[in-house]
């Protein structure tokens, strides 16, 4: 279905072979901040749409932004571009058809427009599968280093999901 779903399986299908990293195949987690959960929630939730998700154990999705409708109606339209066909299915929210894997969606002090995603989004994926929503009393670029913490909430999902 075009570049977007062809990138997001390239890039899983790498990652499937990367062994020699120490990766072990069977214990895929994706993580992603900012406009990287933007890309990587909406390749997610259609490549589950596919059936393509093989040992993905979950995702950590930080900061992101769901549904680009919003987006799309403000300033940065004139920038970006975007159709109505892009808004649809480059938005992860729009595209929630099948269940996915676990998800911890982390919000920090964001604005109202983003904090009203994180919680819709959990709510979304919570609807058929299992979605977490921890909000975090972080700015939006300090809250991508708690991933780095042995002792945050974030650390706690990933060793939980490798159990």
């Amino acid at each position: 279905d075009g570049i977007r779903d062809s990138v997001a399986s390239r890039g899983l299908g790498d990652v499937y072979k990367r062994q020699e990293y120490g990766i072990d195949p069977n214990k895929i987690i994706i993580a992603s901040h900012s406009s990287g959960t933007t890309i990587m929630a909406t390749c997610l939730a259609r490549l589950v749409n596919k059936k393509f998700t093989p040992n993905i154990l979950g995702a950590i999705f930080i900061s992101g932004t769901y549904d680009l409708l919003p987006v799309s109606l403000t300033f940065r339209q004139k920038v970006m571009k975007i159709t109505q066909e892009e808004v649809l299915e480059c938005s992860a929210i729009r595209n929630l058809m099948e269940p996915l894997p676990p998800v911890l969606v982390c919000c920090g002090d964001e604005t109202d427009e983003m904090k009203r995603q994180q919680h819709e989004f959990a709510e979304k994926v919570n609807f058929r599968g299992d979605a977490e929503l921890i909000i975090f009393p972080l700015n939006h670029f300090a809250l991508g280093m708690e991933l780095y913490e042995e002792d945050s909430k974030m650390w706690n999902f990933i060793t939980k999901l490798c159990q």
